[in-house]
């Protein structure tokens, strides 16, 4: 789900999501237990992705958490990394053309792929940045850990990852 402002609004892709018969994934920010792997110094939570069954759970989802997301409860539906994902769509604070993307700063969906990919030996879902065309900016700082999205999406205009 897209946060109240400043991003994307998601409700009409979830709802082509459901119409189309798709299964539908959800993230969660979820507090790290002590003792677990952190992937990046000082980590303290981690995100999962939670599948919401159908449109009517998606529209009683209550905002939590710093960010004030639309979030599943913990104990909902089927984890993503109990499942194959093919998609993920990732909101952004920015976005560039050759489909980098950054967000608020720690490094959730970064560590989700990773996750994934170690937790299913799956490969890596295809990465989907969706955002605002003030949001298109030319250059990011870019980090090791960073995951290049396959495409960005602004407003009717595709970036492709450059090959």
């Amino acid at each position: 789900m897209n946060m109240p402002h400043g991003e994307v609004q998601t409700l009409p892709l979830i709802r082509k999501i459901f119409e189309d018969g798709k299964r539908l994934f959800l993230p969660r920010i979820t507090k790290l237990e002590e003792g677990s792997f952190q992937r990046f110094p000082g980590q303290k939570s981690y995100l999962q992705m939670l599948e919401v069954p159908n449109l009517s759970q998606v529209l009683t989802l209550k905002p939590r958490g710093v960010y004030k997301l639309l979030e599943p409860e913990s104990n909902s539906g089927v984890n993503g990394l109990e499942s194959e994902i093919d998609i993920v769509v990732l909101p952004g604070v920015a976005f560039t053309k050759d489909c980098y993307r950054m967000g608020h700063g720690a490094g959730f969906y970064d560590d989700y792929i990773k996750r994934y990919q170690e937790s299913t030996g799956n490969p890596r879902p295809l990465l989907i940045g969706i955002g605002l065309k003030e949001q298109l900016v030319d250059s990011l700082p870019i980090e090791a850990h960073d995951e290049k999205l396959d495409y960005v999406l602004i407003d009717s205009d595709i970036y492709r990852r450059p090959s």
